[in-house]
């Protein structure tokens, strides 16, 4: 195994939460105009788990494991399903 391996699930986790972040900018210009159920998803929901998981993640630095990855794999998937919501034109 090469030595980079260890950093390799820090590095996808670092991948998918920057693309976390690209749609969380973009959630906050759309909410206003998105319904009340999606603005309760964001805010109640996945805007303080993403704040956590962001907080974890770059405190775990090459120790990330496979579950933290899991998770941040996981929230994508719903922050891109909110996003698919309220995106304009959708």
């Amino acid at each position: 195994m090469s030595e980079q391996a260890p950093s390799e699930p820090l590095d996808r986790a670092r991948r998918i939460l920057d693309e976390m972040r690209t749609m969380r900018d973009e959630l906050r210009v759309q909410l206003h105009l998105a319904g009340l159920d999606a603005r309760t998803r964001w805010e109640e929901d996945l805007q303080p788990r993403l704040e956590k998981l962001e907080a974890e993640i770059q405190g775990a630095g090459r120790d990330l494991g496979e579950s933290l990855e899991a998770r941040a794999s996981e929230l994508r998937t719903q922050l891109r399903d909110l996003w698919a919501k309220v995106r304009p034109g959708s």
